[in-house]
């Protein structure tokens, strides 16, 4: 990595009047899971140097590398999230994975309706389907639970502040700034800025009303569905301790 750094690094500053280069990098959860802080460091200075080359990264999910408070690369990058696909799409991915038979795709159906379509939802629903769930209701909780290990991780990379903020929109549809200073007590301005960084990495989108008053709402609908679960109850009614950082 240090060799693609390096020949990127001369590549860009060599001359100035050189266009900008576009480096095009996929699997880059895989990429960040192998790199050390060093190699990302490194990639964080490329990329705010003067004439840095434009990142642009695909991965299956959002590591703790970008996540994390404590990483290298944290808010580093603006991070998109893609909409859900389509049924037909959702269904085509599964059957990839496993053949299903009228009834299974009739349950995998049903659980695009309840919980919704994304390229990871498709996949582990057909790693649920090999437990040949008796229904569509355990078919989405065999989904949900192999998404656990995934949303704890994320979650609880977050710092302690974003976390408690983010637990607080999960049951709701959207707070206001005065009902989540209510909800967590957490002073405004660090609530403030613990939303902005949320917004950066696009965990949290703000919506307004007719009264031009600002809500906050996760955009992540699977992940509002996963903390509503019986087995999140801890989670949900057991907020971390807040810290001093945002």
């Amino acid at each position: 990595m240090n060799t693609l750094l390096d020949d990127v690094y001369k590549k860009t500053t060599s001359h100035e009047a050189t266009p900008r280069i576009v480096l095009l990098m996929d699997d880059f959860h895989i990429i960040l899971s192998r790199w050390k802080d060093f190699d990302m460091s490194r990639l964080r200075s490329l990329i705010f140097s003067e004439g840095s080359p434009i990142l642009v990264a695909s991965g299956e999910d959002f590591p703790s590398a970008l996540t994390s408070y404590e990483a290298p690369m944290y808010d580093s990058l603006a991070v998109l999230s893609l909409g859900d696909i389509s049924m037909e799409t959702s269904i085509q991915i599964t059957e990839e994975k496993i053949k299903m038979e009228p009834e299974q795709k009739e349950m995998a159906k049903r659980v695009y309706e309840s919980i919704g379509g994304t390229p990871m939802i498709s996949n582990l629903t057909a790693e649920s389907l090999k437990d040949n769930p008796k229904d569509e209701n355990a078919l989405a909780m065999g989904v949900m639970q192999r998404l656990s290990p995934y949303y704890r991780g994320w979650l609880y990379n977050l710092s302690p502040t974003q976390r408690t903020i983010v637990i607080a929109l999960g049951n709701v549809d959207g707070r206001n700034l005065p009902e989540i200073r209510n909800v967590t007590g957490i002073e405004t301005g660090s609530i403030s800025s613990a939303l902005a960084l949320l917004r950066n990495s696009g965990i949290v989108r703000v919506e307004r009303n007719m009264k031009r008053k600002s809500r906050y709402v996760l955009n992540d609908k699977v992940f509002v569905k996963w903390l509503e679960m019986p087995m999140q109850t801890r989670i949900r009614h057991s907020l971390p301790q807040i810290g001093n950082n945002p």
